[in-house]
This record gives C-alpha cells, structure tokens and sequence, in this order.
C-alpha cells in the first residue's frame, strides 16, 4: 500500500495493524503502514 492519497484504505489497514503490533505503533503512526511515497 504505497498510495499516499488513498487514506480511507489507510484507516483500515490501520485498524488491521492492532491484530498483530500493538496500539502504541498507531500513535506514533509509523511509515510502514503509512506508507509515504
């Protein structure tokens, strides 16, 4: 997911990182999942 425009998707992945990492990685809103570029 290297779009940077579509951040409705974001927000999902977003919500799919917590099953795995845990929710300090969406406070500090790590590039990875941002996906800037």
């Amino acid at each position: 997911m290297c779009g940077g425009g579509d951040r409705a998707q974001t927000v999902v992945a977003l919500r799919i990182v917590p099953l795995d990492e845990p929710p300090a990685v969406l406070g500090a809103g790590s590039p990875e999942p941002g996906g800037t570029g």
